[in-house]
């Protein structure tokens, strides 16, 4: 809905919190230019939501959430990979009971050397894939009825491994320190994803964190690429920020971090909700604007739409 520019979500979150340029000007300036180049023929959509998973599973070990992932293999149905999805997790000790997840001390994935790693990620991307978007062009689609979970690791190219460890490598550096310490939720749900469905990738302490694995723009002269962070961007992690309608997760601080950037920013809620405001802003307030939004307004939008 951010995305639609006709939507009253997207069109009260302009109004409201219309001065957006100065949040992506520093996203800009601090970002500088690309310092991981995705290589030739790297399925680009499937490497940035296996680095998505990878950081997920580094900020959390013990407690992998794999739902999403899980609910691409369910649609799957017979198709012989989604059994080499179940034999995959089931390898880490997570099984599937009453066609729900359920792990009993799993084992650790970061325990599996590097390499497996990227590998398994880029598995948890490609059944995310399912889940989110039509599958014609899956690669799990290549996978046979004598297939094993060596092919199905076997989907993601050297170069693709590659690419993700180098993502993984710089996030040692210039993410994992920064993170506040407390309690971690991968792909958190809010109260007002029952109203428009959406997930956020990370809330770590009372950070709401987004991963954003952009190559960025066209190249320049220089053949060197700049971040791209649009406004829809910014609707995306506002958005999510006042669908928690009763501060269930205590979010204090938002930020993004963009892999191939190795760049990492972070804001107070005060300070982000008034630099895009241009005022001072009432978060509980804003929060009950922006769930009347959403329970009155879209579903008239939506059923629109249908007619």
């Amino acid at each position: 809905m951010v995305d639609d520019r006709n939507s009253p979500v997207a069109s009260w979150l302009r109004t409201r919190f219309p001065f957006h340029r100065g949040i992506q000007r520093q996203i800009r300036e601090t970002s500088g230019t690309t310092k991981v180049e995705p290589p030739e023929g790297a399925v680009f959509g499937t490497v940035g939501g296996a680095i998505d998973w990878w950081l997920r599973v580094v900020v959390d070990p013990d407690e992998p959430q794999l739902d999403l992932a899980f609910s691409g293999i369910r649609l799957l149905g017979d198709h012989p990979a989604a059994g080499l999805g179940i034999e995959l997790l089931g390898s880490y000790g997570i099984s599937i009971l009453n066609h729900d997840l359920e792990a009993e001390k799993p084992a650790r994935l970061t325990e599996s050397g590097t390499e497996t790693q990227a590998r398994v990620c880029y598995a948890l991307a490609l059944f995310t894939e399912v889940f989110r978007a039509p599958i014609a062009q899956s690669k799990l689609l290549s996978l046979q009825q004598d297939s094993s979970v060596d092919d199905l690791l076997g989907l993601a190219s050297d170069d693709e491994v590659a690419d993700l460890i180098a993502m993984r490598t710089e996030s040692e550096r210039s993410l994992l320190p920064y993170l506040p310490s407390g309690a971690v939720v991968c792909g958190p749900t809010f109260e007002g994803s029952r109203d428009l469905s959406a997930d956020a990738d990370l809330i770590v302490g009372d950070l709401l964190l987004e991963l954003k694995a952009t190559r960025g723009g066209k190249p320049r002269g220089d053949g060197k690429r700049t971040i791209r962070f649009e406004r829809s961007d910014v609707d995306q992690l506002l958005g999510y920020l006042l669908m928690d309608y009763t501060d269930a997760y205590g979010i204090a601080q938002v930020g993004v971090y963009a892999p191939r950037f190795a760049s990492f920013n972070s804001w107070p809620v005060e300070w982000f909700l008034a630099e895009l405001a241009g005022r001072v802003v009432d978060l509980g307030e804003a929060r009950d604007q922006f769930k009347s939004v959403l329970q009155e307004e879209l579903p008239q939008y939506l059923e629109s739409l249908r007619r």
